[in-house]
């Protein structure tokens, strides 16, 4: 059988791609810019742009879309409608298409946990997704069975891949009594708190352990997650040069200070880690992570475990340290931290296979 998922969010397209005995992780900016004419240079093929069609326009979708907007916004869709919007059917195609597949038994997809409350919207996407989808003039792609899922249960699901991790974190937390987990399975005997940080939202799930399942989440799209981080820094630049450079300078940001690197503008090498950039990026995520904290309200005293995930997990956990040092806290590398809901999406998927056999 063929399985596959896509966990697609405000800031990237992240998909699966490859056999079942070797799956690998890919994505691109959820970026989906009008073709205006152009076309990409072909189907499945490897190029860093597709082209794919959707309720009557055609759209430039893939790494390299990027580099259609001409440092404008054109092409993102920030709305609370999203989920429902052309961009987002678009890149979604746009993940199928770069697949390669012709058919698909099983397709799991990721939603935003307050989207995924909304039933009408999950039954849409599976009805949307399953049978015959058209990705472009004379390409389909057949799709059997399609599960749609909170994102931050595909994080949670892809922790089972990092239990050596998880042993050593938890090492750092002798108080709190928790001893090494052997298999995957033991998770379930834990109340793990997963803070899912996206581009543009802030997402959480809290799973039960023995106690009962728990669940708890809020999702706040254009007010915070990477962009607020971002932003805040931005604003420091402009106090700093006294000038408001072009907002696409953002992306510029983002790879310096993942990198841990100058940025260099007006000639100058801006050193990301001088105290007043920390100290906004420290204070950008405060305001999400008191929410959240609130929101839990009680349920804080019954946590095992964080697990932050996402894009850019790094600010927000170490808000949660500060607020909680005593609490158990896991953050993966950025590279692995990324994919963690696709990964745990992914074995779900391939496990559906073994439970049909």
């Amino acid at each position: 059988m063929i399985t596959h998922a896509i966990d697609l969010g405000f800031g990237l397209t992240k998909f699966t791609h490859g056999p079942e005995s070797a799956k690998t992780f890919r994505a691109f900016p959820s970026v989906a810019v009008p073709a205006r004419g152009r076309t990409s240079t072909g189907y499945g093929d490897g190029s860093g742009l597709k082209t794919v069609e959707f309720d009557g326009g055609t759209y430039l979708v893939g790494p390299d879309a990027r580099r259609e907007l001409a440092g404008n916004e054109l092409g993102r869709d920030l709305t609370e409608d999203f989920y429902r919007s052309p961009v987002y059917h678009a890149l979604m195609r746009g993940a199928l298409a770069f697949m390669g597949e012709s058919t698909v038994d099983i397709l799991v997809l990721g939603l935003p946990m307050d989207r995924f409350e909304n039933r009408a919207l999950v039954q849409s996407l599976k009805t949307q997704y399953e049978g015959e989808v058209s990705i472009s003039p004379g390409k389909t792609i057949d799709i059997e069975r399609c599960e749609v899922h909170p994102q931050p249960f595909g994080g949670y699901l892809g922790l089972g891949r990092h239990l050596p991790a998880i042993n050593a974190a938890l090492t750092q937390y002798p108080d709190a009594g928790i001893g090494q987990l052997a298999k995957p399975a033991d998770l379930a005997a834990l109340n793990v708190l997963v803070v899912d940080t996206g581009s543009f939202t802030l997402d959480w799930l809290l799973m039960g352990g023995e106690k009962g399942p728990i669940r708890s989440a809020s999702s706040a799209a254009n007010n915070a997650g990477r962009h607020r981080v971002l932003r805040a820094i931005y604003d420091q630049l402009c106090r700093d040069l006294n000038r408001k450079p072009p907002v696409s300078i953002m992306l510029e940001i983002d790879d310096a200070q993942r990198a841990s690197k100058p940025l260099r503008i007006d000639g100058r090498a801006i050193d990301l880690a001088a105290p007043q950039y920390v100290r906004a990026a420290r204070d950008a995520v405060e305001d999400s992570v008191q929410q959240m904290f609130e929101h839990l309200g009680s349920m804080l005293d019954r946590i095992d475990l964080v697990a932050c995930v996402g894009g850019a997990p790094a600010d927000v956990a170490g808000a949660i340290a500060r607020r909680r040092p005593f609490l158990p806290l896991y953050t993966p590398s950025p590279e692995q931290s990324v994919f963690m809901n696709l990964s745990g999406f992914a074995d779900y998927a391939q496990s559906l296979t073994y439970n049909n056999r």
